[in-house]
């Protein structure tokens, strides 16, 4: 993308926008890659060139989509579990506005085309980092494993068709708490080492 002259970023651009459009009428299964190319405005050829295939198209959809979802910034004057609690339930929210998402992701991911593998994997590090930077009260290594863990059970609950299920609650429901208290135990710490 960096290398490409701002027009063709632009052609990109329609083409990604014009496939998602089209993702909103009809399911995945059904979007013809042609039908893409005609509502962008560029030849069939044009689209394969930015393009490998449609997972690859729509791999990239789904990461331009999400884009906004996981750069949202919490209220930094809230606590850190509360910033996380937000965080988790944007993600939710996002796909159930969404549900033609659901399916795309759940195509996505048994995909065998390396560059489809790669762009989902950026989509899993940005979801994790989203995560990850409310929990740094915690420590590296315990943020980073809860962060995991907590884009795993996002990421199979969205896979599943079932964003909103109580499995993501009731994760909150333990996490939030144990957020909580670590981050008073460590500001407790701090205040009698003071």
């Amino acid at each position: 993308m960096e290398d490409l002259p701002v027009w063709q970023v632009a052609r990109r651009k329609r083409i990604v926008d014009a496939a998602r459009e089209i993702l909103a009428t009809q399911p995945y299964e059904q979007v013809q890659v042609r039908d893409v190319a005609s509502a962008a405005g560029v030849a069939l050829g044009t689209l394969y060139r930015y393009f490998t295939s449609k997972e690859h198209l729509y791999a990239v959809v789904l990461l331009d989509w999400a884009e906004p979802t996981i750069s949202h910034r919490a209220n930094p004057d809230a606590a850190p579990e509360h910033r996380l609690d937000t965080k988790v339930r944007i993600v939710i929210k996002a796909f159930r506005a969404r549900p033609e998402f659901f399916p795309l992701y759940r195509t996505l991911v048994s995909s065998d085309q390396p560059i489809v593998a790669e762009l989902l994997q950026r989509y899993s590090e940005d979801g994790h980092r989203f995560l990850a930077e409310e929990l740094e009260v915690l420590g590296d290594e315990a943020a980073e494993d809860i962060a995991h863990m907590l884009w795993a059970v996002i990421s199979h609950t969205v896979a599943a068709g079932a964003a909103g299920d109580r499995v993501v609650g009731r994760l909150l429901d333990i996490v939030v708490p144990m957020i909580k208290a670590a981050r008073l135990e460590i500001e407790a710490e701090r205040l009698s080492g003071a």
